[in-house]
């Protein structure tokens, strides 16, 4: 047998088998009947050899070494005698020592049979035992010679002590030398005998037949790892009741009732219709009533029914029940909203927080919180709990997958913590909360503000001669000007036209007086026509100034319903500016004439040049045709009254030139009614921009208050 190979036996199944030195000591499953073994843990080598005094043993024919860092244990083969190996736990290199030349004989391996606990005994097997208890098919596996035969069986090696060993269940063998293969004749084929054991007792079953696993022991100075005897654990056994039986389950129609005392769900049956039972609760009597539709057959297991007397049945609580009404808890805060300026969103803000430091949620600008001019009205608040909305949430979520049987949720008493919802409720719209959408519309947005304000500034820092200037600057801005002059030029027909039919001398014939007639009906509709245009550029020639354009950009489209109804605005601040200068044209009239009778005139046209202005801002302010008063209007002007001054300075040539049209109206000469009308236009044209100038400053004091 070669150094590095083991040859041995199955003691179950007597199969032989050879396996690498490699797997001696290890417990590995035999191939042919499966039953687990021990490997011999010790093979002599075909020549052993004494080893020196550096090496401590020998493991089946491989060296034995310790290693000086850790202690541990190597094993190095033959061919390794003289070099240096690595330990495999700390990695450090080991001298393996030589092996002198001359051959010694090495230690022989014991065969130990495991036996029941109770006839395990652990010996030592002596040198000179071998058995041939084992008839061994394998040629490499054969009796030690030169054995002297025993006087009692006859065969060799079998003394009385080995008698004694196969009668406590130890067996001895011995591997020997590598042998050449025996010649087997071709007439006569070895077949594989069966190993038969001899027991000294005749017709008894051997002990070792009845062990599944044997343990290999080595035998000398090679240790060994000691193996406990298994032993079977016992069954526990259980103890079953043979009278329990499974539950029984009945087929019922059942739905839960409400008692009217204490409002607690009992269930109730199908046989109960009519029928009295008692609140399993209260003990209050419960008519049971018909139920349409009924309710689906349940399978459920039986249970006994309680009575209370002969025939009323104690009706049991249902695993359902209503859940308490939720007290609702209200509180008394003041708070307000505070506009951010950078992305418009509304921060809520209570007394508690002035002159403390708030950030907007989407924007992320700290704000300084400020007391307002006067505190708002306190309002209720719902104190909610949280964690209450988020069981209950989750209990309808559960019971919808319940087949609609809701579950009462569950408490949570510990952790349970009330807040107060400071959020006023639509103060804000719910913006995208993606990082980089909000990014995008923040960032749009504070490059227009910074546009328009860019744009609006310098109009907004007004100097002593700014009036005057912007003034100037609409003769100068060439869309005006083509407006003007087309508007002034169709005035200037319709007073020729006017003049012409009022004074056209009439000789009394009727062809005459229906010229003139005709003539006043065309430049009537022809003034109609005109002023609606007209009109439409006044106002906006005030809105665009009122917003800052200056140079009057921005026209509106060809839409003649948006003409029309700007123009109905003009012409309705006319009206209501018309109604008191006529009332005082009217008296003034009455009382002067001669040299003064232009001096109604004059009060008329101040009065309409005055009341134009204020009319017009209070239709703007509102919004309405029907309020040209504005209170709001009329707290600025209170604040400002610096502006009506300067609105009078300023606006008084306009006035001037105003009031020298309409006496130029009352003048025989068409070409004095010609350039009237068109003075006239100029200066309500003037007027308008000197309202729009004075609207900018009525929106700064607006800031300032």
């Amino acid at each position: 047998m070669p150094d590095n190979t083991l040859d041995f036996q199955c003691p179950h199944c007597n199969a032989p088998h050879r396996l690498p030195v490699q797997f001696s000591g290890n417990r590995q499953p035999c191939s042919e009947c499966g039953k687990p073994m021990r490997l011999p843990s010790f093979v002599a080598s075909q020549a052993p050899a004494p080893i020196s005094s550096a090496a401590n043993q020998t493991h089946a024919g491989a060296i034995m070494v310790e290693c000086p860092l850790c202690n541990n244990t190597l094993y190095a083969s033959r061919d390794k005698a003289g070099k240096e190996i690595l330990c495999e736990t700390c990695l450090e290199s080991v001298a393996v020592p030589a092996i002198a030349d001359a051959p010694s004989k090495s230690s022989q391996t014991t065969t130990k049979t495991t036996t029941k606990p109770s006839t395990v005994a652990n010996r030592t097997s002596q040198p000179e035992t071998a058995g041939k208890e084992f008839e061994l098919s394998d040629p490499t596996l054969t009796l030690r010679p030169n054995q002297p035969e025993s006087p009692e069986t006859g065969q060799p090696g079998k003394t009385a002590r080995y008698a004694d060993q196969s009668q406590s269940g130890e067996l001895t063998i011995e591997p020997l030398k590598d042998l050449a293969p025996p010649t087997r004749a071709p007439a006569a084929p070895s077949m594989p005998t069966e190993v038969r054991q001899t027991s000294p007792v005749g017709n008894q079953p051997s002990e070792e037949s009845e062990e599944e696993i044997v343990e290999l022991e080595a035998i000398g100075d090679a240790p060994s790892i000691p193996v406990q005897p298994l032993t079977p654990i016992q069954a526990i056994p259980v103890a079953t009741d043979p009278t329990s039986t499974a539950p029984e389950y009945e087929l019922v129609i059942r739905w839960d009732t409400p008692c009217s005392a204490c409002q607690a769900h009992v269930v109730v049956y199908q046989q109960d219709i009519g029928q009295t039972v008692q609140c399993g609760k209260c003990s209050q009597p419960i008519t049971v009533t018909a139920r349409q539709p009924l309710p689906l057959p349940e399978r459920v297991i039986k249970q006994p029914h309680r009575f209370a007397g002969e025939q009323t049945r104690i009706a049991q609580l249902s695993e359902r029940q209503p859940q308490p009404k939720k007290e609702v808890l209200y509180r008394t805060v003041i708070e307000w909203q505070v506009l951010c300026e950078v992305c418009g969103t509304g921060i809520s803000a209570t007394p508690e927080d002035v002159g403390q430091e708030k950030i907007c949620p989407d924007c992320f600008k700290v704000h300084t919180i400020k007391a307002p001019a006067q505190m708002p009205e306190p309002v209720k608040r719902v104190v909610r709990d949280e964690l209450e909305d988020l069981n209950q949430s989750s209990a309808s979520q559960g019971s919808e997958s319940t087949n609609g049987n809701s579950v009462p949720p569950t408490a949570t008493a510990a952790g349970s913590t009330r807040q107060v919802l400071k959020d006023i409720p639509d103060m804000r719209e719910k913006i995208q909360r993606d990082e980089h959408a909000a990014s995008r519309q923040i960032l749009e947005r504070a490059q227009q503000e910074q546009a328009n304000k860019e744009e609006i500034e310098p109009t907004l820092q007004f100097e002593e001669g700014s009036w005057l200037k912007a003034v100037a600057q609409l003769m100068t801005l060439p869309t005006v000007l083509s407006r003007v002059a087309i508007f002034g030029s169709g005035y200037a027909l319709i007073a020729a036209l006017g003049h012409s039919a009022t004074h056209i001398p009439s000789d009394g014939s009727i062809i005459g007086t229906m010229g003139s007639l005709a003539l006043l009906v065309v430049s009537v509709v022809m003034f109609l026509g005109v002023s609606a245009f007209a009109f439409s550029t006044l106002l906006n020639i005030v809105r665009q100034t009122a917003m800052g354009d200056l140079e009057v950009r921005e026209w509106p489209a060809f839409d003649l319903w948006s003409w029309l109804s700007d123009a109905a605005i003009v012409f309705v601040v006319v009206t209501y500016a018309s109604v008191p200068a006529g009332i005082c044209f009217w008296i003034t009239d009455f009382f002067l004439s001669g040299l003064l009778g232009i001096l109604p005139v004059i009060l008329c046209t101040v009065i309409m040049a005055t009341l134009f202005p204020f009319f017009l801002l209070g239709i703007m302010d509102t919004g309405s045709l029907w309020q040209p008063f504005s209170a709001d209007l009329n707290k600025r002007l209170k604040h400002r009254s610096d502006l009506i001054v300067k609105f009078v300075l300023i606006g008084m040539p306009a006035v001037f030139f105003c009031i020298v049209g309409a006496v130029m109206l009352l003048n025989q000469s068409k070409i004095a009614v010609i350039f009237a009308a068109i003075m006239i236009w100029l200066s309500l044209v003037v007027l308008c921009r000197i309202v729009g100038m004075l609207a900018i400053s009525m929106a700064e004091t607006d800031t300032e208050i």
